[in-house]
């Protein structure tokens, strides 16, 4: 058994990928920066900062993490406090809970989950919003007849009204 393996860490190659994942089991509490390749997986409690270029991080159902996070992938089954930047994806699972911001291109939201924050692309993905006016251009019929608010319309006819 390594150090890490006593002290609430273990390391596992997943099925049908070269890579391995690192995992912090439940019973574990850690706080500071964490810099990691690969998959982490983490089911404890952890406090300060997680960052990956290439990473893809799976916060368990027993995981509460308050950290801000910055990795490829993001999925999210246990409770995360803190901004996520994700350069693919962040999964928010039905058991999930996200009290912070996200920027990713690709945000999921399963039904079930809690999402408390604020969601937009990255600044290369983002486009310049539409001009609210062009955008009824788009919808309204050019020739629509013009007609007093209450009026009747084409069509229609008044009720009677009671002599």
């Amino acid at each position: 058994m390594s150090v890490f393996q006593s002290q609430g860490f273990s390391e596992r190659k997943p099925s049908g990928s070269a890579s391995r994942v690192t995992v912090l089991t439940k019973d574990t509490e850690f706080c500071g920066s964490v810099a990691f390749t690969g998959e982490l997986e983490l089911n404890g409690k952890v406090e300060g900062e997680l960052l990956s270029e290439d990473g893809r991080l799976v916060v368990g159902e027993s995981g509460i993490v308050q950290a801000q996070i910055r990795a490829r992938e993001v999925v999210i089954a246990g409770t995360v406090c803190g901004n996520v930047v994700a350069t693919e994806r962040v999964q928010l699972q039905r058991t999930g809970k996200l009290y912070g911001d996200v920027s990713s291109p690709i945000l999921v939201v399963e039904e079930g989950a809690l999402f408390v924050g604020r969601s937009e692309p990255p600044p290369e993905k983002r486009g310049e919003a539409p001009h609210v006016r062009s955008l009824f251009r788009l919808i309204t019929p050019k020739n629509k007849e013009k007609r007093e608010v209450g009026s009747p319309s084409v069509g229609t006819t008044e009720p009677e009204r009671p002599s």
